[in-house]
């Protein structure tokens, strides 16, 4: 009931705006996540990368990293890690490239990992060292996305909360349009069938009424059929005297 009221009296933009200021507030009083240099084995060949921490289980933070890396790159799912080829990074974009990326879980968090393959890049050591600083600038952002990713999750489930009560309240709403409706109608229904009863108790009352008239009548008639008769039998007693 508390949370129906809230729903009429607060919408989808004040809360976008309490939502924003939170994640505003949360944003400036967390300090930032530094990025790791971390080496990972691929194809049995160890690769030097750069790894941030995500408070986050592995699943939840594989949708993101899928959908964050969706206009930036194309993605090959391997066995255990993707391949990222065409990756977009700022500064540094070399479309020949080769990256590899691996999530680690660990408790509640999990790490992503991302590494360039340097044999897959044409400008050589040069090129090399300028993805290595973009990336590792890359990687330091990415946990603010992911906050934003995870922050907007939240708006949508709670529009969708909003979203659902609102509707619980409309239908409980109709329900007890419905309920009145109904009561009144058995009201009259009461009130119709009462009539009805009345009406055949009098008309029970009616018909115990000419029974008992009825057998008045019989009773005479009886008592006329009788005298009938020994008026009939007088007849034939004077009929046979006059022979």
């Amino acid at each position: 009931m508390i949370l129906c009221t809230v729903c009429e009296n607060f919408n989808v933009d004040n809360m976008r705006k309490v939502v924003f200021f939170i994640f505003l507030f949360g944003t400036l009083s967390v300090q930032a996540q530094l990025v790791e240099k971390r080496n990972q084995n691929i194809n049995s060949r160890k690769y030097p990368g750069f790894s941030v921490t995500l408070n986050g289980a592995i699943g939840k933070v594989s949708v993101f990293w899928d959908s964050y890396l969706e206009n930036l790159a194309k993605r090959r799912k391997k066995r255990d890690f993707l391949e990222v080829s065409e990756f977009k990074i700022p500064d540094a974009y070399y479309p020949e490239a080769i990256y590899y990326s691996r999530l680690i879980e660990k408790d509640s968090t999990t790490g992503v990992w991302v590494a360039l393959d340097p044999e897959s890049l044409l400008a050589g050591e040069e090129g090399e060292s300028l993805v290595n600083i973009a990336l590792e600038s890359f990687m330091a952002g990415l946990p603010l996305s992911y906050e934003r990713y995870a922050m907007e999750l939240k708006i949508m489930e709670t529009e969708q909360a909003i979203g659902f009560q609102a509707r619980q309240k409309e239908g409980l709403e109709s329900d007890i349009v419905s309920l009145g409706k109904k009561l009144e109608n058995s009201k009259e229904e009461r009130i119709r069938l009462q009539r009805n009863l009345d009406n055949l108790e009098l008309s029970i009352l009616a018909t115990a009424q000419r029974i008992e008239n009825n057998k008045s009548a019989v009773e005479q008639n009886e008592i006329g059929m009788q005298k009938m008769q020994d008026l009939l039998l007088l007849y034939k007693k004077m009929l046979d005297d006059l022979k």
